[in-house]
C-alpha cells in the first residue's frame, strides 16, 4: 500500500496484437486488419488527495470509469 500523501504514474506497453477479450463489450482492437501493428504505452496517473480549497481541472479520456 502506498501513502494516500504520494500520487502514482504507471505505464505498460499494450502489444499491437492485443485483441478484446470474449467477455469484452464495449473493446476494439487497436488495429485493422492489415494496418502496421506496433507497440503502444498506455499510462494511468492517480493525484494524492488534496484538503486545499484550490480548484484544479482534470481532463479523462472518453470511455473512462470511476469505481
Amino acid at each position: 500500500m502506498r501513502s494516500p500523501e504520494e500520487g502514482l504514474l504507471l505505464i505498460y506497453p499494450i502489444s499491437g496484437n492485443s485483441i478484446p477479450g470474449a467477455n469484452a463489450k464495449n473493446r476494439v482492437p487497436l488495429f485493422s486488419d492489415g494496418e502496421d501493428r506496433r507497440t503502444v504505452l498506455g499510462y494511468a496517473m492517480s493525484f494524492p488527495f488534496s484538503e486545499s480549497p484550490a480548484s484544479v481541472t482534470y481532463i479523462q479520456g472518453p470511455g473512462s470509469q470511476r469505481a
